[in-house]
């Protein structure tokens, strides 16, 4: 058999494509509401997701308590939990608790001509929800805010600043980003504001500090200080010719950058280092929408293979085999014994002839080998942590010849250690690790603890067995419990 190994640098996605229900491959828009749903906006209207199943909402020239006309490009809650989108047709609607639709008329939107533009220009590009109102920004005509049979509609005579990408609400301060750069509104004033960054901005992300967070433009990105107007710029470790920096969103303190036509960027905030996810491991190198949910999962809107999700909760593997991966194979098929050391490495052995040790490293996947032999034949291996590295034994059924070995962290190597040291009495068992570092043996005499050269038996523990019944073989360690069954 091959065997896998977790890995803390693999992302692996699941996809929700029109196989599995959704309307359409083009996710131009996600979101998870308040009652956990997920809503998808796409060419052919909305639909929802409730981990099992999609709802489909399409438009019905004929009712309209449907949903408004148009490809849904953005979605949003207010505060009563109505559900709105609107669309690239400057179209825009909510859903009600009831499953109607009620459309809305944007009249600022009604005699724009899209200053003779293209048919999708002054698209409904976000919508936020601010206090009891609801942001909305088009791509331009500017930005609105609608409450209660109000509309109010703000827009600068400087065009590049009407035409906006994203909204960002912190601290009840409105930001846009816009073709002419960082800007905040003040209502007041009913203007926009200029702040120091003065590029094209595509996004924004909420930042790991406060006081501050993270802006993209076309090839940078930047972390804005919006209370003092002050900026500097992320190390961003790729080629500066493969930059198209659009949406972003922070996950376990990382980065996540859509590229746009290369793919997606993951930036480890506290390591400052970078990593593109490009296909293969990707379907596409085109993305357009991505959040996180309510259980720390990822959702990426794709523009033709449907939504993809990264659960870092699920346990993610890559294969190692004898051929597998290919520029870093295993070497052998069949393993016996493994553990995982203090820093997160994975370890086995090899149980074909020619034996060896191989550790696999949490961070990078290389392979590094241990105690490589010639020899013909097979050997068992069963490994133990102890504080300041492993207790290996390696063996075979049935053969008299068998071997202990001591690794050590510091140095990086083993040495063959004699079984009296180990078991002074002669008496050995399954060993293990409890949950406060402390090594121990399952054995016919009774559980004994290690001392850092030798098992010795505990005789407070083994007090709590009748009759010298001492459990010597099945166990689980379950944090600070072991559990064991009873000869």
């Amino acid at each position: 058999f091959s065997f896998i190994i977790a890995q803390n640098t693999s992302y692996k996605f699941d996809y929700f494509d029109i196989s599995k229900g959704l309307s359409q491959n083009q996710a131009n828009a996600i979101y998870q509401a308040q009652d956990g749903y997920i809503y998808v906006g796409s060419q052919g209207g909305l639909d929802r997701f409730d981990g099992y199943d999609f709802k489909y909402f399409s438009h019905n020239p004929t009712d309209t308590t449907s949903i408004p006309y148009g490809w849904v490009n953005a979605i949003t809650e207010d505060s009563r939990n109505n559900l709105w989108i609107g669309t690239n047709q400057k179209t825009i609607g909510y859903l009600k608790s009831d499953g109607s639709w009620t459309r809305v008329k944007l009249k600022g939107m009604e005699n724009w001509d899209r200053d003779g533009r293209a048919w999708w220009w002054g698209f409904i590009s976000d919508m936020k929800p601010y206090k009891d109102k609801v942001l909305i920004s088009s791509n331009g005509n500017g930005l609105f805010i609608l409450s209660d049979n109000n509309e109010e509609h703000y827009t600068s005579e400087q065009k590049e600043i009407n035409i906006i990408t994203e909204i960002f609400v912190v601290n009840k301060r409105i930001f846009v980003a816009t073709q002419a750069g960082l800007y905040e509104l003040d209502i007041v004033k009913r203007e926009f504001i200029k702040t120091r960054i003065s590029e094209s901005v595509n996004g924004f992300a909420k930042g790991n500090v406060p006081g501050q967070f993270y802006v993209s433009t076309n090839d940078k990105i930047f972390s804005y200080d919006y209370q003092n107007d002050s900026f500097f710029e992320l190390n961003i470790k790729i080629n500066k010719n493969n930059r198209a920096f659009q949406k972003m969103i922070v996950h376990d303190k990382k980065l996540w950058i859509l590229n746009e036509g290369y793919g997606i960027i993951v930036h480890d905030i506290s390591k400052k280092s970078s990593i593109e996810l490009t296909p293969p491991s990707i379907k596409s190198k085109e993305h357009l929408k991505m959040i996180v949910d309510k259980d720390n999962a990822i959702w990426i809107g794709t523009s033709g293979y449907g939504m993809m999700k990264y659960d870092s909760g699920k346990q993610k593997f890559n294969l190692y085999s004898k051929d597998f991966p290919s520029g870093n194979p295993l070497g052998f098929n069949m393993s016996w014994g493994a553990t995982i050391d203090d820093n997160g490495n994975y370890w086995t052995g090899k149980a074909e002839p020619q034996s060896e040790i191989i550790n696999i490293n949490k961070d990078t996947g290389k392979i590094k080998r241990y105690l490589q032999s010639n020899d013909p034949k097979s050997w068992f291996f069963n490994f133990v942590k102890i504080n300041d590295g492993m207790l290996v034994w390696k063996g075979y059924p049935g053969r008299a010849k068998r071997y202990w070995l001591k690794y050590n962290y510091n140095t990086d190597k083993f040495m063959e250690i004699d079984f009296f040291t180990l078991f002074p009495d002669s008496i050995r068992g399954s060993w293990g690790q409890t949950h406060d570092n402390r090594t121990f043996a399952l054995t016919s005499r009774g559980i004994k603890i290690y001392n850092g050269k030798s098992f010795e038996l505990d005789k407070k523990l083994n007090s709590n067995f009748a009759n010298n019944k001492f459990p010597r073989f099945d166990y689980s360690v379950q944090k600070n419990i072991i559990y064991m069954r009873e000869p």
